[in-house]
């Protein structure tokens, strides 16, 4: 419930009148008191007609030149009974929100102290409500605080003085538990209150000068065409050319910002198109449009709901079952504290103050830091919803992503950077096996009952302990070459579904035998989809004429990209071999150890027709080596250095000149010589000195014009 009071000193200004009209507006006040109106008795009436959607009342009946005057929504309270006296209008309200009955009283103290009695007679008969209760308004009082109040005199007769307050009894404080001043709080609770002041202007900007940019940009073109028409006749018109310059300059401000605004609206972020493409972009806004609107869903309980606010309540109901419903959490038991901790001694490196000066004036004002307690403010996320597959039915289809505000991420990467040095001293290697940005966590066990229940066991264990359960709908077990005993046995303990082969894991299906091209059939097709997705841009004409051309030019490349591909699948190869060559630490070299190679020998080991196709890439490179270098020992063997490396690459040199002294050192620059080879070249001479066939021998030593530039470098 919003309730605000304004001390206006007189409200007969229309330009005053429009200033409140605004505020309550742009606030959405739902109960508001006018102070020191000084609105004359003949023009109340004229007065009231500007506020005809507020029920008013006012105090013209306890005071000749009334005093208050009262706004209340009829749309979200309803008036039961009012208290009217010449320093305060008292008010019973009920508010339709919480359907609560309130009682809110304005005051506008009278300067004398012997008529002021008379309002603490009043509001000492009103502390007997037992109901909520606020109390606002000018007291007439100063004390030794925040001033709200001046008389706008010159500096030697200003007046500062605290008169503004809100008073409110335990009731109220019981039902409304988180009434606070826009202005008063922590330094978190101002910041935020600032920033919603500053939200509601960048609306009113984004509104004045961002809404409407076809018809700005229309009107803009046409008022170029109109005085460029002028200047025509008049070419001298100093006066139109200027204006002509500044018709233009709008005119083309105008264009990119309706494109950007066009493109941030549509969400496209490769945009490869040599034209406005109009069409293209509200097309896609369209599209993006529909998908946001969902007409229906079935709810957690499988129950279908239809209607936006029926809709709305489903996705609510579940996403606070699953993130915001609170769970009893059992205390740590004795043994669970057992292993690798930080010492002692880092906590000092832990809890160290922020450093960077800059990074302090812009955090140290975070109550978090003091406290402990971050506030409702900072820990605020919207949830947007992301579909889990293309055709989705249920509330349970979507993954609620929480966008968390920026002082909340930095908050948090913080203390994650804190953290992390010490991490693997408490973390092992096989619990860190985690692929950055999945949310699915695949743990393996032998096909028995008992060993899927010592799982079961752990994952109950730590959702006792930290409140966080493993979701039944999104959890599977699978299976493979096991017996159907077996099988009913360890369905039957955890209760989760069993999943069936294959199934996807990043993008790649997983199988329990061998996997065949039929299992790629979704990922080809999703290829191709995209492939072939270009022919439905609506674009222009011209902007389809550059699509094409960049395909086609794509298509020249795709050899040579196809070549870079298999080449980085080899050298990739390669890195897992000098993984195993060195014995690596890591879980793949481990895994590999135990399973792969066994007692053999790697470098002798035969392929054979059990190992996987990753393996098997891998020894195939592996006789690659050995056949390149002539040995096993060859192959082992570091690359020699390269004794003119150092005299290519270091910061004297620009890239590009290293880059062609590389290609010149191995043969490889588009000298005449190879290009004739190629057939791609048909003159044979240099055409630098024209006295000999072009190669690198003699472009880089032999030629006249080469030995007359190294002698002018040298």
């Amino acid at each position: 419930m919003i309730i605000s009071s304004w001390n206006t000193r007189g409200f007969n200004d229309l330009i005053k009148q429009q200033e409140v009209r605004g505020y309550l507006a742009m606030n959405k006040i739902e109960v508001f008191g006018l102070l020191e109106t000084r609105v004359r008795m003949n023009n109340a009436a004229a007065t009231s007609r500007l506020f005809s959607s507020y029920g008013i009342l006012n105090n013209y009946s306890h005071h000749y030149n009334e005093r208050i005057w009262v706004f209340h929504s009829t749309r979200l309270v309803t008036l039961l009974s009012s208290r009217i006296r010449d320093q305060l209008i008292h008010l019973e309200l009920l508010y339709h929100v919480s359907n609560k009955v309130v009682h809110v009283s304005f005051v506008y103290g009278s300067n004398d102290a012997d008529t002021r009695q008379g309002l603490w007679d009043e509001l000492r008969q009103l502390a007997n409500i037992v109901a909520d209760w606020i109390v606002l308004g000018d007291f007439n009082i100063g004390y030794a605080c925040e001033h709200t109040w001046t008389n706008k005199q010159d500096v030697g007769t200003r007046v500062w003085s605290k008169l503004d307050r809100v008073l409110t009894n335990a009731f109220w404080l019981v039902d409304f538990p988180h009434t606070q001043s826009p202005t008063k709080g922590n330094a978190m609770f101002i910041l935020f209150a600032k920033l919603k002041i500053v939200r509601k202007q960048l609306i009113v900007l984004h509104k004045n000068n961002y809404s409407g940019l076809a018809a700005k940009v229309k009107q803009a073109r046409e008022s170029l065409e109109t005085c460029q028409k002028q200047v025509q006749l008049q070419p001298l018109d100093i006066h139109l050319l200027t204006q002509e310059k500044y018709l233009l300059e709008k005119y083309w401000t105008l264009r990119k910002t309706e494109r950007s605004s066009l493109i941030q609206r549509a969400k496209i972020h490769d945009i490869n198109y040599n034209d406005a493409a109009n069409s293209y972009f509200y097309a896609k806004i369209a599209i993006r449009k529909h998908q946001s609107i969902i007409g229906k869903i079935k709810d957690k309980d499988g129950i279908i709901r239809e209607g936006m606010e029926d809709v709305n309540n489903a996705f609510v109901d579940y996403n606070q079952w699953l993130l915001g419903t609170p769970v009893a959490t059992a205390d740590l038991p004795p043994e669970a504290l057992e292993g690798p901790r930080i010492q002692d001694t880092d906590w000092d490196s832990l809890c160290r103050p922020v450093e960077e000066m800059e990074i302090r004036k812009a955090l140290f004002s975070i109550a978090y830091f003091r406290t402990g307690v971050m506030s409702k403010q900072a820990n605020t996320t919207l949830l947007e919803l992301i579909p889990k597959k293309p055709v989705v039915t249920s509330v349970m289809d979507y993954r609620p992503i929480a966008c968390c505000i920026v002082l909340y991420k930095t908050v948090s990467k913080i203390l994650f950077d804190r953290l992390k040095p010490y991490l693997p001293t408490i973390v092992g290697k096989e619990q860190g096996a985690f692929v950055a940005g999945r949310y699915d966590l695949m743990i393996f066990v032998i096909e028995d009952s008992p060993s899927v229940n010592v799982v079961s066991d752990s994952l109950d264990l730590f959702a006792n302990m930290s409140g966080l359960r493993a979701n039944p709908e999104e959890t599977n077990i699978y299976m493979g070459g096991i017996r159907d005993d077996a099988r009913e046995l360890i369905l039957r303990d955890p209760g989760y579904v069993e999943g069936t082969f294959p199934f996807r894991y990043l993008g790649v299906p997983l199988n329990e035998g061998k996997l065949n091209k039929g299992m790629f059939a979704d990922l080809l097709s999703k290829v191709q989809s995209t492939l072939n997705n270009w022919s439905t841009h609506r674009s222009s004409y011209v902007g389809k004429i550059h699509l094409i051309n960049t395909v086609i030019f794509g298509m020249e490349r795709g050899a040579i990209t196809l070549k870079k591909s298999l080449l980085g699948i080899n050298a990739s190869s390669a890195k897992w071999i000098w993984e195993i060559e060195v014995k690596s630490e890591s879980v793949w070299s481990a895994w590999n150890y135990k399973y792969n190679i066994k007692t053999a020998d790697f470098w002798a080991m035969d392929i054979k027709p059990y190992h996987s196709e990753s393996w098997r890439s891998i020894l195939i490179v592996r006789n690659e080596l050995i056949t390149r270098t002539g040995s096993i020992e060859g192959a082992k063997a570091p690359a020699a250095k390269i004794s003119w490396a150092r005299g290519v690459w270091n910061r004297a040199v620009l890239p590009k000149h290293g880059f062609i002294m590389v290609l010149a050192m191995q043969g490889k620059l588009a000298t005449v010589d190879k290009l004739n080879q190629k057939g791609q070249c048909i003159m044979n001479r240099c055409i630098l000195c024209e006295t000999a066939s072009e190669s690198h021998q003699h472009l880089f030593f032999n030629c006249t014009f080469a030995n007359t530039v190294w002698i002018g470098v040298l």
